[in-house]
């Protein structure tokens, strides 16, 4: 699912018939998620089989695109689509709108151009200028990407304790996450002014997975310890600190402030901060919306209130960033009945 604010909003899933046939859909809110259109879906003879993992991403109310991991782009929002991944990219793991340009991600760590640009919407992708730097001691790319105030960042849950950084897209830096985050899976998050919240946790299995939550306000040169949950393990050890729960697998960080942000995870509730992360509770999502074997797939903020979280049980939505309404996307339509819980 993307919004690009309170109103406009697409969401990635399967349409599905009486019999339970299903197809790739894609359908469009412009009201908030209180009706829904279905759009077209790129064309499966193209794509093959999709989505298996997909990601949607809209910069504008024309420009989107669909990661998966072929990319497909719209210009007219959502009416028509384009196959444009990249020539020589195996793969493409993540879209980000940075400093006027379009930037696609790769998670290949063997490949001679694992970025790259297109200076504007519609325009074809080509090798960025200056390709980022691969994470050091590990086999493994880049798989997300995000701005951080003035800065572009690509990150990967174990890309082994590092992030690249630029400020232009055109110079890179490695930056390490914290110390104590070594060795374990870290979830970075971002607020508009450039404020970074990483949770990382060591995911023990089954659900239980004690983390600790770091903040950072200069792209990773220096990290303050936040919170720390119980059975953390050592090197750093020690008591709990502030409050984060050591159940669940963190999977995605929404943050439209320094202060506030929600986290969603596998085999847990939504869990929110309003301190910077010191304190989480869980969400006021109504009834068994996540937690058991599930777990969220994702959280969106477009600001401190209005919000959008998609988990097995559908897509919920807030307007003051507290109480949770679920949100039927189209319901039953002729022929098909889009499912959002895929």
């Amino acid at each position: 699912m993307t919004f690009i604010d309170d109103s406009h909003g697409w969401v990635l899933g399967s349409a599905c018939d009486a019999l339970g046939n299903c197809r790739s859909g894609i359908a469009r809110t412009d009201d908030g998620g209180a009706s829904w259109s279905l759009l077209p879906f790129p064309s499966e003879e193209d794509l093959g089989i999709w989505p298996v993992a997909g990601s949607i991403y809209f910069t504008s109310l024309n420009d989107g695109w669909i990661v998966d991991p072929s990319l497909a782009q719209t210009t007219d929002g959502g009416a028509t689509w384009t196959m444009v991944t990249p020539p020589g990219a195996p793969s493409v793991a993540a879209v980000v709108s940075f400093n006027g340009s379009v930037w696609a991600v790769s998670d290949c760590v063997a490949c001679e151009a694992r970025l790259w640009e297109s200076p504007a919407p519609g325009s074809p992708l080509e090798p960025a200028p200056s390709q980022p730097p691969n994470p050091t001691g590990t086999n493994t790319g880049f798989t997300q990407a995000m701005v951080a105030g003035s800065r572009l960042i690509l990150f990967g849950p174990t890309s082994g304790g590092e992030f690249a950084v630029s400020p232009d897209g055109r110079t890179w830096q490695l930056a390490d996450m914290p110390s104590a985050c070594a060795d374990s899976t870290d979830q970075l998050g971002a607020s508009p002014a450039g404020t970074l919240l990483d949770v990382c946790a060591v995911e023990v299995g089954g659900g239980f997975a004690p983390k600790e939550a770091w903040t950072s306000t200069d792209w990773g040169s220096h990290w303050t310890p936040l919170s720390r949950s119980a059975s953390w393990p050592p090197p750093s050890g020690g008591a709990p600190i502030g409050q984060i729960p050591a159940w669940g697998y963190p999977y995605d960080i929404a943050m439209p402030t320094s202060r506030d942000a929600w986290m969603a995870m596998g085999r847990e509730d939504v869990y929110d901060t309003h301190d910077g992360g010191v304190t989480w509770t869980p969400s006021a999502i109504p009834g068994g919306f996540l937690g058991n074997a599930g777990g969220a797939l994702g959280v969106v903020f477009a600001d401190a209130t209005h919000g959008w979280s998609l988990g097995s049980e559908g897509l919920y939505r807030t307007t003051d960033g507290t109480n949770w309404t679920q949100i039927i996307v189209l319901g039953a339509v002729p022929g098909s009945t889009p499912a959002p819980s895929s």
